[in-house]
């Protein structure tokens, strides 16, 4: 099979790893594939680095007709069977794409978060216009249908990592960060690896803990100005960092280092960040909403609160704190739940199952 893989937007370091993490697992199993990326995005810098096939294809927006017919031409040119799609701009182009530039590929569109605005019109424009659309999670296939794309059209697909890309933690890495963050043995320190996401919810859940802890912002700086108030106003037992954009490998440095991890939206799909700390050891929060129920059982592989529910995020919190049976549990199943027999190797077979399914 020949496969191409767009994410024109790229930046976003979660749906950045998905389309890169799929690329490795296709060619992986002998299939031709070729990314389409936009130059100077996060994804293209994750590219340049691998031996994966790619081309730049610099959509301006949404309804750029000579990047669609690009596109197109560079399908017939490469004998591309299918075309794996993911950012808002790559929906609209690989659209125009086939409609207007004679596209003959399978047109796969695949939905990583909770759909934002997304109407019936533009629900009936995306299905008329591909052949599938795989969402990551239930949650996902679940606002889609609300928007009118019917059910029949929708595929779940979770999200999934390669177990090498955990495998590989720098530990010296891991000590400089103990050392830079001031961190010892017996202190508690949270973590947060997500862009702006409701980490509101975190602080004003810190400010009602006893107990001191460090909390880490991983991904984001202290200049957005609601954080930066909150975390000046909280009592200072508490100490607070923000790291800013940080690389692949020192994001995964940082995990050894939470005495748990917390990811406090509302409209993830299915998170990778979620299955990076827990293939790694570390307990997991996360709201009751969107695609995280899919991976986390409550007191089971994780805990769960519902959104904007403050005492239950600091009950949670607690309970990691205070009940190390738990903590011990969490950890535990949640390894045992992201290193399931050959899920990655189970997530690119179903990638595969796509293009007889739209036949």
């Amino acid at each position: 099979m020949r496969v191409l893989i767009t994410d024109f937007f790229g930046v976003m370091a979660g749906s950045s790893y998905a389309v890169f993490n799929l690329a490795k697992g296709l060619n992986s199993r002998g299939h031709y594939v070729l990314v389409g990326y936009r130059e100077g995005t996060f994804l293209h810098a994750l590219l340049e680095n691998s031996s994966i096939n790619a081309i730049a294809i610099n959509a301006k927006n949404k309804l750029d007709f000579k990047a669609a017919s690009k596109l197109a031409k560079l399908a017939t040119q490469e004998k591309i069977d299918i075309v794996f799609a993911q950012g808002t701009t790559d929906r609209y182009i690989t659209i125009f794409a086939r409609w207007v530039f004679g596209l003959e590929a399978r047109l796969i569109h695949i939905r990583q978060q909770k759909p934002v605005g997304l109407s019936r019109a533009k629900g009936i424009f995306y299905t008329w216009g591909t052949d599938k659309i795989v969402a990551v999670s239930r949650a996902v296939k679940q606002f889609l249908m609300e928007s009118g794309i019917p059910e029949s059209h929708i595929e779940i697909i979770n999200n999934s990592i390669p177990p090498e890309s955990i495998e590989n933690i720098n530990l010296e890495a891991v000590e400089r960060l103990k050392k830079e963050y001031g961190i010892l043995q017996d202190d508690l320190v949270i973590g947060c690896v997500s862009r702006i996401k409701k980490q509101d919810q975190i602080l004003k859940a810190i400010e009602r803990i006893d107990l001191p802890i460090k909390v880490i912002f991983v991904g984001i700086s202290d200049d957005y100005p609601h954080l930066k108030k909150l975390s000046t106003e909280i009592s200072k037992k508490h100490k607070f960092f923000f790291t800013g954009e940080i690389s692949h490998q020192d994001t995964l440095a940082h995990y050894p280092l939470f005495t748990m991890k917390i990811l406090a939206s509302d409209m993830e799909g299915f998170s990778l960040s979620l299955l990076e700390a827990m293939a790694i050891g570390v307990p997991v929060i996360a709201t009751n909403a969107s695609g995280n129920p899919d991976l986390i059982r409550d007191g089971e592989n994780g805990l769960l609160f519902q959104d904007e529910d403050i005492e239950g995020l600091t009950h949670c919190i607690n309970q990691i704190i205070e009940n190390k049976v738990l903590r011990m549990k969490l950890i535990e199943q949640g390894v045992k739940a992201v290193s399931e027999t050959s899920r990655f190797e189970k997530m690119i077979v179903k990638y595969e199952s796509i293009y007889e399914l739209t036949y």
